[in-house]
């Protein structure tokens, strides 16, 4: 850890040897990107997983939870549809298929493949992984492999094994005297999270307007940014002042799917996979308190337009300083949503308890 005032990565000048410079500084976020993309750790019998469904299984690893959803891929869907004479067809709309729409599509194909085809193990460790990155089970809470044995319905031994697949991986960790729990990230390790994030997609930037993204590859930037404008209007119409749960998760989808289409036209396999990875521990150990405002969503949006600019202007100083930016407002976000919490546990919640603690310590 360099100690010190704090220190942000600066994304104009970062190179890729400093890059794995970060994200080696902390052996064990390290160990929790790239453990869990290891599939092949797995003793699966070959008569029982096909390649597909291994590729599959890999998708879900190195893109994380289900990136880009029905309601994505719909929204695409929407965007490539062109108008044509209804006398040339019966069908008045025929489909364009474009980069954006194989992105969707590679996504989706986590969510077809059958979990009654995979070892139980493999579907057990899938399962926790799910749990975590959900939120249903939390920072802390405890892991039963008799718990995940009865919500599978399958026996403690696959459940067992799963869990000691992801201890091994740095996901859950092994407390004397509570079991397995899910790990806990402290605000060092947030931040840390933020900084490689940002080296990562500052890079991914660079290189994309370094090779001057073609007409079509803007415009399917554009489409999938277009779905936070779409929320933007939700809102104001509904008067709320905030998102709701369901909207969050569009949003989630919408942002994600953002990132990871620059990811995708960067052509870093390796840096994809190592995002995933960061992307979801901070979805699961910083996850925001509550529903974005309007003025929130206007600002990520406005964000996302600057850097399709930059990319479209083939400037990769411009897109390097959007990217830094935007993850710099992000980070900050998180830390105080972090930050609350904790001043928040650390004042007791039930007053009779407390009182009583009070009474027993002067006894």
């Amino acid at each position: 850890m360099i100690s010190g005032q704090r220190r942000h990565v600066e994304s104009r000048t970062l190179q890729s040897s400093e890059i794995r410079r970060i994200a080696g500084r902390r052996g064990n976020i390290e160990m929790r990107l790239c453990a869990p993309r290891r599939v092949r750790n797995f003793d699966v019998p070959d008569e029982n997983v096909t390649r597909q469904e291994l590729m599959a299984c890999e998708v879900e690893q190195d893109v994380g939870i289900r990136l880009v959803e029905n309601q994505v891929a719909g929204h695409l869907q929407s965007k490539r549809l062109t108008h044509r004479n209804a006398s040339d067809s019966g069908d008045m709309y025929t489909t364009i298929c474009t980069p954006a729409d194989a992105l969707i599509e590679s996504l989706e194909t986590v969510t077809k493949t059958s979990q009654a085809s995979r070892p139980r193990r493999e579907v057990a460790y899938h399962h926790i992984q799910r749990k975590i990155s959900t939120r249903r089970l939390r920072a802390g809470e405890p892991v039963s492999d008799v718990t995940i044995s009865k919500e599978l319905g399958i026996s403690r031994t696959p459940a067992r094994e799963a869990i000691r697949q992801l201890v091994s991986e740095g996901l859950l960790e092994s407390v004397p005297g509570r079991g397995v729990v899910v790990i806990t990230l402290d605000r060092d390790d947030i931040r840390e999270l933020f900084e490689m994030r940002e080296a990562l997609e500052g890079l991914a930037a660079r290189t994309v307007a370094g090779r001057s993204p073609s007409a079509t590859e803007i415009r399917d930037l554009r489409s999938i940014a277009s779905a936070l404008t779409s929320l933007i209007k939700e809102l104001n119409a509904s008067r709320k002042p905030v998102l709701d749960e369901k909207q969050m998760e569009r949003f989630e989808v919408a942002d994600l799917a953002f990132h990871t289409y620059i990811m995708k036209l960067a052509g870093n396999q390796r840096s994809l996979k190592t995002l995933a990875g960061i992307r979801q521990l901070i979805r699961i150990f910083a996850a925001r308190r509550g529903g974005h405002n309007t003025a929130t969503l206007k600002q990520i949006n406005r964000d996302h337009l600057d850097l399709i600019s930059a990319l479209q202007a083939a400037d990769p100083q411009a897109a390097a300083d959007c990217v830094h930016r935007h993850i710099l407002k992000s980070q900050k976000s998180r830390l105080n949503e972090f930050d609350q919490r904790e001043r928040e546990a650390a004042v007791p919640q039930d007053v009779d308890s407390f009182m009583d603690q009070i009474r027993a310590e002067l006894t």
